[in-house]
């Protein structure tokens, strides 16, 4: 709770120096090693309680990934496989088959899991949502843009009613966001998806949202992609200001506002800077291995830099993340 995470894991190889066989003590303590980037020892740990037949169910969710995350896929397949056995028809062991297959970016695979676990009897809301989600995004990333948005249109709907939130976003932006995004992105029609930004914010639901809403900097960088850096640096700096009235920026908002500043950048015409920007962002969340790499790829590619363009999209592509495709689309 304190944030004192070394003392936190002597308390726990304490609690196991006493009791070996506690099997939340093994899962948290595996959690801290972690937090603390001791990947190998965390994932020993719960495949060693895994192996000795007292791991909760947490446990065999919480091996799968970190060893994928060590590039061992093959394993952590085993590791669901063995939670199956261990827990006969768990949800999330269908859960994370899915999460497998599309992280391998196998989409028929993960798709006809997720259909699967959206049939279990009384599966928890956010499984639900969570389902409804990733068909949307194998839609998307599959090229089927229409029935993508049905599906997050009504997923985000849901979440409303059933109070398992899972998409962060404010709910009188999030329709125009994701059609003024399949405009610049699908569709390559940049002044259709300034048209809907502007319908969008220029409504009394949309004006009456704090400026520090973190929707404004997704809106923003969608903006300077489609040529209007000018709108983009404004509602950037509203951000900034009222953000900073709030108090310290968290390093989530700190790197959210350096992709933004890069979006800009890229907008007009400054590629290099875009780059650099980007990277800076990256290095505020580093356990966010996807976070702008697909944008430092053709910030490279509009500076002439083909060969690290290469290495910024195969590094995309080859980082080990097991729940990837919400990213993905």
């Amino acid at each position: 709770v304190t944030e004192e995470l070394e003392a936190a894991v002597q308390a726990y190889e304490g609690v196991l120096s006493i009791y070996p066989t506690d099997g939340i003590a093994v899962n948290n303590l595996g959690v801290l090693y972690g937090e603390t980037d001791q990947m190998e020892k965390s994932a020993d740990l719960y495949v060693d309680a895994i192996e000795r037949g007292h791991a909760p169910a947490v446990s065999y969710t919480n091996a799968a990934f970190t060893l994928f995350g060590l590039d061992k896929a093959d394993s952590a397949s085993a590791i669901i496989s063995r939670f199956t056995e261990s827990y006969p028809n768990h949800p999330q062991a269908t859960q994370y088959e899915a999460a497998l297959a599309a992280a391998r970016f196998d989409y028929d695979r993960a798709e006809a899991q997720v259909r699967q676990l959206l049939a279990v009897e009384g599966l928890n809301s956010r499984l639900a949502l969570w389902s409804e989600i990733e068909l949307a995004s194998y839609a998307m990333i599959q090229g089927r843009v229409v029935e993508g948005a049905q599906r997050i249109l009504a997923a985000y709907g849901e979440q409303e009613e059933g109070g398992a939130r899972i998409i962060e976003f404010a709910k009188p932006l999030f329709q125009a966001y994701g059609r003024a995004m399949v405009q610049l992105h699908f569709l390559q029609d940049p002044e259709g998806a300034v048209h809907i930004l502007d319908q969008s914010l220029a409504r009394p639901e949309a004006r009456e949202l704090p400026p520090q809403e973190p929707a404004f900097l997704e809106l923003a960088a969608v903006y300077a992609g489609a040529g209007q850096p000018d709108r983009a640096r404004s509602l950037l700096a509203a951000f900034q200001e009222a953000a900073k009235a709030e108090g310290e920026l968290d390093e989530d908002q700190q790197a959210g506002i350096k992709f933004t500043e890069a979006a800009i950048a890229a907008g007009e015409g400054s590629p290099r800077e875009a780059v650099g920007l980007y990277q800076e962002g990256r290095a505020l969340v580093p356990k966010c291995y996807l976070c702008g790499l697909p944008e430092i790829g053709e910030a490279m590619e509009a500076a002439s830099m083909p060969d690290s363009a290469v290495v910024a999209y195969e590094g995309y592509l080859e980082a080990r993340v097991l729940f990837r495709s919400q990213l993905d689309n």
